[in-house]
């Protein structure tokens, strides 16, 4: 239910920014990349244990990784913001701390 209603704000709030093609573009590398490593995942693990139902029989939620891959957008396009819930009665400040790679 959750998936329902964050899916088309997310979406509408990265198309501002990356436009139509390229929202696009990142939704069906992530979708094809994550369905793809978990069918990879799903025959590994048929070929070590040969129980085909702990294998083949496994749900794989492909939503969460494109819900994963807008978050970590988010992150990188907005580092630091406040939330407010209740008509600003409770605020939760978000910060994202971005550590500098030293060659």
């Amino acid at each position: 239910m959750t998936s329902l209603v964050s899916l088309p704000l997310a979406s509408h709030f990265l198309e501002q920014h990356w436009g139509g093609a390229e929202l696009l573009q990142f939704s069906g590398i992530v979708i094809v990349g994550s369905n793809a490593l978990a069918m990879v995942l799903s025959l590994l693990l048929y070929l070590l244990l040969r129980v085909r139902s702990a294998a083949f029989r496994v749900q794989f939620h492909g939503l969460e990784a494109l819900l994963t891959g807008y978050l970590v957008a988010f992150a990188q396009l907005i580092p630091e913001h406040q939330l407010q819930f209740a008509e600003g009665r409770f605020k939760l400040r978000v910060r994202v701390r971005r550590e500098r790679i030293r060659a």
